[in-house]
């Protein structure tokens, strides 16, 4: 062996080297709790939690007929029986172990089995979807059914099968990650290439199977619940359903497209920049003779990485971040086990995971903050304009918009947005009046009762003689033309 490639591997073997790479892991999980933690401080604190979360409706029937999400139908009176903040808990709690169980199952050790459930968890899907807390738990719930089943060495069939009918009652984001729980399998090299490779092709098959089955009960659910067969996508997810070549063409574009974007978010927002972006690849060409022996392991993960983007390819419905969650779990774990177990591919996989940590948990506490500013002031206004109790009224309406200068324009003039708002003041039920027929039962308003200046203009408080309390908005010019009038 050449002089210069000896003196390498003396330095690569080097004991300070060994002790830092058996160090760093631990310390890094150490610091990422402690980022998850700051990155999560005020999610149980928000005035306002996502704007479908199940507390802010009677009955999630509507759901039901958009996403078919039967499972959460059912569980409806439980998942508002407790209130949001423990909820929020619950899901950071579970979503934790689930992901530490997830990496454990990878291969991976304690300390990194808890640094890449930290970064995880503070990943933009999870965090984004954090807001929507008592809505996810079930999913979770059914993962630690998947791990359950899995630990009593249940045969993988029956996994997927089992797994997909619950997750597809319920939001199946996670049930895309599933064939990672059976990675060791891929990766084990004591089996023939040939027999990995069609234990891969039969974990793919049972793998579409499973959401084959899933959909099916969803439909027979569906029709059992509420007379219909498919679910119907609401028109804000802008579905497009394919219909001939054209039209496939039009969605693989469209899914391609949105790939890349998510893809290159996931990884900006984690602090991936382009320098950061080619050690990683240099380093991933470094072992690129391991490669070849982990063709089963790549391709599930690669899998794993397109099947949102690919469930989705037949509607051709609009991708949110916060839906791929298989696509953090997929690149996180990646990321974690590429640099190898050698002790530099373990400290650089420390640093490089710990760096996703800290910037992920910067995003959230921004993501979080800005959420809580925009919801108290809406709902601090509104309780100022409240004289007693908002359930002493039947019902709250809303009427008026605020001119689209107005940064405030852009969540009171949604009534989607302004739904979870006035329901978490406490209100029986919310009629926005922007919508045609949605008042028809509101009678003659009194004289305003109560009002408060409110983005370049005020709100007024009126009430109904069925004690349907009435929130106007007018602008500035319509009250100063109101007080000319009557001082004329």
């Amino acid at each position: 062996m050449p002089r210069d490639q000896l003196l390498s591997l003396q330095l690569l073997r080097h004991p300070r080297l060994e002790q830092a790479a058996e160090l760093a892991p631990k310390v890094a999980a150490l610091l990422a709790l402690l980022y998850l933690a700051a990155g999560y401080l005020k999610l149980p604190l928000l005035p306002v939690f996502g704007n479908d979360e199940v507390h802010y409706f009677a009955n999630i029937q509507f759901q039901l007929v958009e996403d078919g999400r039967w499972l959460n139908y059912l569980l409806f009176r439980i998942l508002t029986s407790v209130p949001l903040p423990l909820w929020s808990l619950l899901y950071l709690g579970l979503f934790w172990l689930v992901s530490y169980r997830l990496a454990r199952l990878a291969t991976l050790d304690k300390p990194f089995g808890a640094l890449v459930a930290s970064a995880l968890v503070l990943s933009t899907p999870v965090l984004e979807m954090s807001l929507w807390p008592a809505s996810f738990v079930p999913a979770l719930l059914v993962t630690c059914v998947a791990l359950a089943l899995h630990a009593r060495g249940v045969r993988y069939p029956v996994i997927y099968v089992v797994s997909g009918i619950l997750y597809f009652g319920t939001i199946q984001t996670l049930y895309f990650a599933l064939p990672l729980l059976f990675l060791p399998r891929f990766l084990d090299g004591g089996q023939p290439m040939r027999a990995r490779n069609m234990l891969l092709f039969k974990h793919m098959l049972w793998w579409v199977a499973g959401s084959a089955a899933g959909v099916l009960c969803m439909s027979v659910m569906l029709r059992m619940l509420i007379d219909i067969w498919f679910p119907q996508p609401a028109a804000w997810r802008q579905a497009n359903p394919v219909e001939d070549l054209s039209s496939l063409l039009q969605n693989m574009a469209m899914v391609t497209d949105r790939f890349r974007f998510f893809l290159q978010r996931m990884l900006f927002l984690g602090g991936v920049t382009w320098t950061l972006a080619g050690v990683i690849l240099a380093v991933a060409l470094l072992r690129i003779r391991a490669a070849p022996a982990q063709v089963p392991a790549l391709l599930a993960f690669s899998a794993v990485l397109i099947s949102f983007f690919v469930f989705t390819l037949p509607m051709g419905t609009l991708i949110q971040q916060r839906s791929l969650m298989a696509m953090a779990v997929a690149v996180l774990i990646g990321l974690a086990l590429l640099p190898g177990r050698s002790a530099a591919g373990r400290l650089f996989s420390a640093v490089l995971l710990l760096n996703f940590a800290y910037h992920y948990s910067i995003q959230a506490q921004i993501h979080l903050e800005t959420q809580r500013a925009e919801t108290s002031t809406y709902v601090n206004r509104l309780r100022d304009l409240f004289p007693g109790y908002v359930s002493a009224y039947s019902a709250l309406a809303l009427e008026g918009t605020i001119d689209p200068a107005y940064p405030e324009a852009a969540r009171f003039n949604e009534a989607s947005l302004m739904h979870p708002i006035i329901m978490s003041l406490g209100a029986r039920e919310y009629l926005d009046c922007r919508i045609p027929s949605r008042c028809d039962r509101v009678g003659a308003a009194s004289a305003p009762i109560a009002m408060v200046p409110f983005a370049g203009g005020r709100l007024e408080l009126a009430v109904d003689p069925a004690r349907i309390g009435i929130v106007r908005y007018r602008p500035e010019s319509e009250v100063t033309a109101g007080i000319s009038g009557r001082a004329l």
